[in-house]
């Protein structure tokens, strides 16, 4: 994987279906919040974000938007990458 690193607290987490995390911005923070739903040998995850702080909602409307464009290719790239290590994890 590539992309900017980004450093994290990790604020709640219930092991195997759910976490929150938070990250640093200037005058506030980012929450982002991950459910894990399983289904047999299957699952789904949503996620929550939100933006907190003085400045939140000036980055939630500056950066809301984006999250919403680039959403799709991310959840493409992370299920190409579940599904090669599905092939190496079951030769």
């Amino acid at each position: 994987m590539s992309g900017q690193q980004l450093k994290f607290t990790i604020t709640q987490l219930q092991k195997g279906s759910f976490y929150q995390v938070r990250t640093k911005m200037p005058l506030g923070h980012l929450d982002m919040e991950r459910t894990i739903v399983r289904h047999g040998e299957e699952c789904t995850f949503r996620d929550e974000i939100s933006f907190g702080g003085l400045s939140g909602n000036i980055f939630a409307l500056f950066l809301g938007g984006k999250f919403k464009k680039v959403l799709p290719s991310v959840i493409e790239n992370f299920k190409r990458q579940v599904e090669q290590l599905a092939k190496t994890s079951n030769p």
